[in-house]
């Protein structure tokens, strides 16, 4: 993946084919970086891994499409609000 936003076209076209939202979104995280043999350090959100996090407007398990409406990363130990007013 290139970018963000191609991860997230993937991630639409895994679900075309009837796979759940939520098995989708871990092949892209958890289950890429077992292919690269990256999961000791990368993948999921767990105490002593390494992780870039993101906050999205709503479930997107409800709605892939809220993937793209991000409003917060965190990531090599920056926080970085994209959205002010959705934080509350």
């Amino acid at each position: 993946t290139d970018s963000y936003g191609d991860m997230v076209n993937e991630i639409e076209v895994f679900t075309t084919f009837g796979i759940e939202p939520y098995r989708a979104i871990q092949a892209a995280t958890r289950d890429a970086a077992a292919v690269i043999s990256a999961h000791a350090d990368f993948g999921t959100l767990a105490a002593g891994m390494s992780a870039d996090v993101i906050a999205v407007a709503g479930d997107p398990l409800e709605d892939l499409e809220r993937l793209r409406d991000v409003r917060l990363v965190i990531g090599r130990g920056a926080t970085h609000v994209l959205d002010e007013a959705a934080l509350g």
